[in-house]
């Protein structure tokens, strides 16, 4: 629910990224002419999370929006809580951020809006009790100031669900210092261009170039691979990070079909996606059906690309080669064996997929072939909620 960054798990699998199955309730009020809106929700863990987290995987976010006047004012109040978060010495913890958010939103023209943020975060690690190490450690406090700058454009029309025609994007830009007498900050840039072309009747063909970069001292790393909202996400323990200790927070980079998430990671990325959807049913069927099933029935075909890399040269040494360090034999005459391999930036996929509203929920079902360092991977099926790309 909220839409800052989660804090770096130093190198692991983002768990809290996908919560998997979980209980969440959303209400909204506004007056008559929709001057005022208040809007709250909460999340709680799903059924496996109670076992694994011990049910702390949990959110609560309240927003205020005042929309009388030209300038829209909105306060948002942000509550998360979870773990399986590590720091760089391996002790695991428990983490709560509260955040608060104030955004004045003017629009420009019919198709063109402005927004401004001024941002607070709180982060609070309680560490774990499993040993000598972890035992007298006590609560860590995190406090970061933030301001974010966003250009919206949108001039699309909606022709059912998940088909549109038109042209659509934005750019942001974000920065954020933390409360400290040293100097520890983030900035963070990106933009998401989007356009719709009508083929056919229904037939639409969608393209994404997106991308983001981050410098700084505590920067953001964004793990390529998969698509958002995936219930059954994986992630690639083989690829690793090129410098972790430059991180102090996360975020997925999609879409990337035909991999696991992390298949790679970096300070930068950019992708492209491109769609061709065919609403079947309502393409050949030139009346409303009774099914909502069968109204918004979609095949698509799918090819995405895209690179994420370290630092300002993606072919850099550091960024082509991927080394992984074993460790065999015994405590007293260990054998260490490092493998190097070849690690192209750039990777592709290809596929196709079935997309639909069952019960209310817009449902996607990909089937993706991934291509890495030019060589064809075995298909990768992914299951997500969520419209568009």
């Amino acid at each position: 629910m909220g839409t800052n960054y989660q804090r770096f798990a130093g190198g692991g699998s983002p768990v809290y990224l996908n919560p998997g199955l979980n209980f969440l309730t959303k209400i909204g009020i506004s007056d008559l002419f929709e001057d005022h809106r208040i809007v709250g929700a909460f999340r709680f863990s799903g059924i496996a999370d109670l076992f694994t987290s011990g049910g702390v995987d949990n959110e609560v976010l309240l927003s205020y929006e005042y929309r009388k006047k030209k300038i829209d004012h909105q306060v948002v109040l942000h509550r998360q809580s979870f773990v399986k978060i590590d720091d760089f010495n391996g002790t695991p913890a428990r983490a709560h951020v509260h955040d608060i958010r104030y955004t004045a939103k003017l629009p420009i023209n019919e198709v063109l809006g402005a927004k401004g943020s001024v941002l607070y975060r709180n982060d609070k690690f309680t560490y774990f009790s499993q040993g000598d190490v972890s035992l007298p450690k006590k609560p860590a406090y995190d406090n970061y100031v933030g301001l974010r700058a966003e250009l919206v454009f949108d001039d699309t029309r909606n022709v059912m669900v998940n088909i549109m025609n038109g042209f659509r994007g934005k750019v942001w830009g974000e920065y954020w210092r933390k409360i400290k007498n040293e100097r520890h900050d983030l900035i963070t840039a990106g933009f998401d261009l989007r356009h719709y072309q009508r083929v056919h009747r229904q037939i639409t063909w969608c393209n994404r170039l997106a991308g983001g970069t981050s410098w700084g001292t505590d920067r953001l790393l964004f793990y390529l691979g998969g698509v958002d909202n995936w219930f059954n996400a994986k992630f690639n323990n083989e690829i690793n990070i090129v410098k972790p200790e430059t991180y102090q927070f996360q975020t997925l980079a999609t879409n990337m079909r035909g991999f696991s998430q992390n298949i790679r990671n970096g300070n930068n990325f950019v992708t492209y996606n491109s769609e061709l959807r065919f609403p079947i049913v309502k393409y050949f069927v030139d009346r409303p059906m009774r099914s909502d099933f069968l109204n918004n029935l979609q095949l698509i075909s799918f090819f995405d690309l895209g690179a994420a890399w370290y630092g300002l040269n993606p072919l850099s040494k550091e960024n082509t080669e991927n080394v992984n360090t074993y460790l065999q034999g015994s405590n007293l005459s260990p054998i260490i064996i490092t493998v190097i391999n070849d690690k192209n930036p750039l990777v592709a996929g290809a596929g196709w997929g079935i997309r639909s509203r069952l019960y209310g929920y817009f449902v996607r079902l990909d089937f993706g072939y991934g291509i890495d360092n030019f060589r064809s991977q075995k298909a990768v099926i992914g299951l997500s909620f969520a419209t568009d790309f």
